[in-house]
């Protein structure tokens, strides 16, 4: 992944716009200010439709998406049930999504809002939403995406670890809500105890694929200077199947396939199991009033 490396170093936070200078996590650089963490690399619009092609979905970075389609919809209505907790009259309520994917989450809103769209960079993802699930999905940059229309909630679950430039999405859906409007995020905490305790091994960190390493603090700086007022923030715990776990440790981490495919004949893959560690946060926050 050399090849995304930049000659100079990043200079400017995108969380505050202190000084960006080395940091103790090597490929990574640190903000002076507000302790920000980012990699140090740049990706152009085709790099970034070549690292979430089909094959992002299917052997580099998972197993298989659609086969764990029902624990990851699982995950969702936690989520939901979640923003309840905030947003009354949920059926009367629109909502966008932002890195969509296949459109599992699509599916499963539209049974709590009386509308849901979405969008995602990876063709491939949508053509699936759009023509296996039915759900109104959009192939293409949320940045330069314009509709005209209004939002009452926008998520990006799991995305804005992946942005080149998260601020400029985050104010961009500021804008494209209504008034009291509510912004959902997923991430990990990069200054969480177990991120802190494993450093550069933490499994949040791996780029070109993750290019941001927020804390709940400074994720909380950058939404604050968008134009929101944080209403909630949870550790929610995330059913995972064994499958999953073991490919990532084995066959992206270490290349051991063998040894994957040695459990995996065993039967132990089919297992889910509940992890949470503390250190993958949901912030939920609403348009200044």
């Amino acid at each position: 992944m050399n090849i995304w490396v930049i000659s100079e170093m990043k200079k400017t936070c995108l969380v505050c716009g202190g000084s960006l200078g080395k940091s103790k996590i090597k490929g990574l650089v640190q903000c002076d200010t507000c302790g920000f963490l980012t990699t140090n690399l740049e990706l152009t619009s085709d790099e970034i439709k070549r690292l979430y092609s089909a094959n992002y979905y299917h052997g580099e970075e998972y197993a298989d998406y659609l086969s764990d389609k029902e624990i990851i919809q699982h995950n969702f209505r936690k989520r939901i049930k979640r923003i309840g907790r905030v947003l009354s009259e949920m059926k009367q309520k629109r909502l966008f999504e932002i890195g969509c994917a296949y459109g599992f989450f699509l599916e499963t809103a539209k049974k709590f809002f009386c509308d849901a769209e979405g969008i995602d960079i990876s063709e491939d993802a949508v053509q699936y939403a759009k023509e296996n699930l039915r759900q109104n999905a959009h192939a293409g940059d949320f940045a330069t995406f314009e509709n005209g229309k209004k939002y009452d909630v926008i998520c990006m679950w799991d995305t804005i670890e992946h942005l080149e430039r998260p601020q400029v999405y985050v104010k961009k859906a500021h804008d494209m809500l209504e008034k009291d409007g509510y912004i959902c995020i997923t991430t990990g905490d990069v200054g969480s105890l177990n991120a802190r305790m494993r450093g550069r091994k933490w499994r949040q960190i791996h780029p070109p694929t993750h290019l941001h390493y927020f804390s709940r603090k400074t994720l909380t700086m950058l939404l604050d200077k968008s134009g929101f007022r944080v209403v909630d923030v949870s550790y929610p715990a995330n059913t995972i199947s064994v499958n999953t776990i073991l490919y990532t440790l084995l066959c992206i981490k270490s290349h051991h396939e063998k040894l994957y495919q040695f459990f995996k004949n065993l039967g132990i893959t089919k297992i889910n199991l509940n992890i949470n560690f503390r250190d993958f946060m949901f912030i939920i926050a609403q348009v200044k009033q």
